[in-house]
């Protein structure tokens, strides 16, 4: 009798354990987007920037379209969500709404239009080429090759779209201009925009130095004193007239001081240094000093160098992400 009150306790508590919901199997915390779909990543990332929400809280919904409010507002929270005053022109929106700001923002900011002067068409599901087209004009409507097969307003966001990969045709996914985007297909989309968006604006914040009209690749040093040529660099290019010092280094003044990081170094052609708080300085040989170092030029001998950088002034360019 005690074995089998034994057996029937520790069955009861095997089924009292409330079941462990499996992050691995589902990496987007919803229940219909499996850990192999395509679109599983996707739906990862604009649920954690917080961009898109599941229709519940355990659905995502991923075939299912995607209305013309719910864009609005997704672009709305990639701008940072500002604030805004006034009210929309179109008679199909209402105050008070999860919507009302981001519609009224897109309005002002020219982002979205309505589908007719008096309607914004809040429940319509918005097209591929819409989504496209709106994410263009949040870039400003920079100048692209026009895409063949789509509405003429959207043919230049279009070709924009698949020039910067934004928009990509595979094996799962087939860009179809005048067709519903799905949500799983939103968020592949605007997981590409923001992933672009975000490289772009760290390689606008990288420093490019040209030598002779040559552009170099430099690994820049983590330290206050790039941060601060970073910051220098915001109102304007550099131009240096560097000449020879000690026969081993190439060096013209900056137009501002910067903060310094000495430490004693055993200096080799490429190495990039501050001298002293405003000296800039391009190494071509072998030197020990206590110095500031800037970064390291990456794939040229010392012989290249020498050549690059020659015997007399050489004109250097500090640039910011050109």
């Amino acid at each position: 009798m005690k074995r089998y009150l034994a057996v029937v306790l520790i069955l009861l508590l095997i089924f009292a354990i409330p079941a462990v919901r499996s992050w691995a199997a589902d990496p987007a915390g919803f229940s219909d987007v499996p850990q192999n779909a395509w679109y599983a990543e996707s739906v990862e990332f604009v649920r954690s920037r917080g961009l898109m929400v599941g229709t519940s809280e355990t659905r995502f919904a991923p075939g299912s379209t995607f209305k013309r409010a719910q864009m609005a507002m997704v672009l709305y929270r990639i701008a940072g969500e500002p604030a805004v005053t006034g009210t929309d022109s179109f008679a199909d929106t209402h105050e008070g709404q999860w919507y009302t700001d981001a519609v009224l923002w897109a309005e002002q900011s020219g982002i979205v239009e309505g589908v007719s002067p008096s309607r914004f068409g809040t429940d319509n599901p918005v097209t591929q080429e819409q989504l496209a087209t709106m994410l263009w004009r949040m870039e400003g409507e920079p100048e692209a090759e026009a895409a063949a097969g789509t509405s003429e307003y959207a043919a230049k966001a279009v070709g924009w779209a698949k020039e910067k990969g934004i928009i990509a045709d595979s094996v799962n996914y087939s860009f179809k201009p005048l067709s519903y985007a799905l949500r799983s297909q939103v968020a592949g989309i605007i997981t590409n925009y923001v992933n672009w968006k975000e490289t772009k604006a760290a390689e606008e914040q990288q420093i490019v130095l040209t030598v002779a009209g040559k552009r170099l690749e430099v690994e820049w040093a983590e330290n206050s004193s790039v941060e601060a040529l970073k910051e220098l660099l915001k109102e304007g290019d550099i131009t240096l007239d560097m000449a020879d010092y000690g026969g081993f280094e190439k060096g013209a003044p900056l137009p501002k001081s910067l903060p310094q990081n000495r430490q004693q170094m055993h200096t080799d052609a490429g190495d990039i240094i501050l001298y002293q708080d405003k000296q800039f300085v391009i190494y071509y040989d072998k030197n020990s000093w206590s110095l500031t170092p800037l970064g390291k030029i990456q794939g040229m001998t010392k012989e290249e160098l020498k050549g690059l950088l020659g015997t007399s002034y050489v004109e250097a360019v500090l640039s910011l992400g050109k």
